[in-house]
């Protein structure tokens, strides 16, 4: 996502041309699950003497009923899920009331607990006792409104009609899938199966996804999202087909690669650039980026959605989809970045990676301003990062600190040779989860340089240098190195 803020365009880019009483539990290892489990999955915590675990999301398959009529919305999602080397109670979250709640189809208890003080780590904690590496069904039932998060919006009633939107955020707590569906934290992929049907609409209405979208009747649709997108992954808008058009063109870009663009606009966008406009630029950003971060790592789609904003942001990144606020070809370039950098995660081809934890989600976003031209910040006098697991969000603050230390870390190793460090990052972690941890280590160890480490203790945690901060190991030298 890019905040709307001054930054010069392209100067860096690489030229190729209430909370509970909680404690962390030290978790005992059960036989069975371990192979399947996140490295990134948080210990279990004590909540009121519970044992509460995040689980491992398979499946869910929802239903969206917006009576139009009535103004009236609501939901049914059916979740499928694994216990993991932990056995206790499962912990998931959705920021919507819910009115009934089966557990492998007997009622059960569902209580909201904070995990932290972090702002919206208050999650659902279900009140039955599981084993661990055990299957389950999770069934719930409630009605949609504004979800539970800071700016969050109930979808929007008119004359007739509807306008919807999921409006996935990374800078507001609370704001990614989970406002309006089951969900889990942002190392967590599962398969999303969705209904949505309108009854007592006076007038046809569209649906823009970047999932597979199959028209069961007026007004009614199926959308499935693949097994490898998380909380952060999904965009889904409903508006009256009136209020929409749309544009498409199929590029070339370089190695041969061939990607449709689909650019779709809301009717209420004031002063916006020419749809051909808005698709020259974004084929020619392609044309910049593939060279240096390799083939476009979303098969051969590329969304482009340009919808009135919500917030302060300019545009929010989603797998192989953008939503634009504002006509800025800044905005249009930060979230194309995003598609390698912070939505690359299993990326069928070039580089990627996503955010390992919410709170990591500082690193895509500063990498991608550094590429841009970031302008320095003045050091922290309080640490910009926060290492909390059941963290919500991006906190706002890390994000100028962090594209300080990309500017800090460029000038001490040189602009090439962070280059190349950067490169092989994503070469050695295509497609996967990346945390601080792993940049950190990444950069520590393969320079061999103390001042490494000096640097994220000064513009990440406000300490002088890294004599404060634990130890962080070196993986063993590769076979043959």
């Amino acid at each position: 996502m890019l905040a709307l803020r001054s930054v010069a365009l392209a100067s860096v880019l690489w030229s190729c041309g209430g909370v509970a009483t909680v404690a962390q539990v030290d978790p005992p290892v059960a036989a069975g699950c371990e192979a399947e489990w996140s490295p990134h999955a948080p210990p279990p915590a004590l909540v009121d003497g519970l044992r509460a675990t995040v689980v491992d999301l398979h499946e869910v398959h929802a239903t969206l009923t917006f009576d139009v009529a009535r103004q009236q919305a609501s939901a049914v999602a059916e979740v499928r899920f694994a216990m993991g080397p932990d056995g206790g109670y499962p912990v998931l979250d959705l920021r919507q009331e819910v009115a009934e709640a089966a557990l492998d189809g007997a009622p059960v208890t569902l209580t909201r607990r904070a995990l932290s003080t972090a702002p919206a780590s208050d999650v659902l904690v279900v009140r039955a006792a599981l084993p661990a590496c055990s299957r389950h069904v999770l069934r719930l039932a409630y009605p949609l409104s504004a979800p539970r998060a800071p700016g969050a919006r109930a979808p929007r009633w008119l004359p007739g009609a509807l306008r919807f939107d999921f409006d996935l955020s990374d800078l507001a707590p609370g704001r990614f899938l989970e406002s309006w569906l089951p969900a889990g934290l942002v190392h967590d992929s599962f398969t999303l199966a969705l209904d949505v049907t309108l009854t007592g609409a006076a007038e046809p209405h569209a649906v823009i996804t970047n999932g597979a979208l199959t028209a069961l009747a007026p007004n009614r649709w199926r959308l499935t999202f693949p097994p490898h997108f998380g909380p952060a992954d999904p965009l889904l808008a409903v508006r009256p087909a009136a209020h929409v058009t749309s544009r498409r063109r199929t590029v070339s870009l370089p190695g041969g690669q061939r990607v449709t663009l689909l650019a779709y606009r809301d009717a209420g966008v004031t002063a916006p650039a020419a749809h051909d406009t808005v698709l020259d630029r974004a084929a020619a950003w392609l044309a910049r980026l593939v060279p240096l971060l390799g083939a476009y790592p979303h098969g051969d789609t590329l969304l482009i959605f340009e919808t009135p904003p919500t917030d302060a942001t300019g545009g929010m990144e989603y797998a192989g989809a953008l939503e634009l606020h504002r006509d800025s070809e800044l905005v249009l370039a930060h979230e194309l970045i995003h598609q390698w950098l912070g939505r690359g995660r299993r990326a069928t081809l070039g580089r990627g990676f996503s955010p390992a934890r919410a709170a990591d989600g500082w690193l895509d976003e500063a990498w991608t301003d550094y590429l841009l031209g970031a302008r320095a910040a003045p050091p922290p006098t309080v640490a910009a990062l926060v290492d909390d697991p059941w963290a919500r969000h991006t906190s706002p603050s890390a994000l100028p600190f962090g594209r300080s230390l990309f500017l800090a870390l460029d000038a001490h190793l040189g602009r090439d040779r962070l280059r190349d460090l950067l490169l092989t990052l994503l070469d050695t972690h295509p497609g996967d989860h990346l945390s601080t941890a792993d940049f950190e280590r990444h950069l520590a160890c393969s320079t061999g340089d103390p001042r490494v480490r000096d640097l994220f203790a000064r513009w990440l945690y406000a300490l002088p240098d890294a004599a404060a901060r634990p130890p962080l190991p070196c993986p063993p030298p590769r076979p043959g190195r």
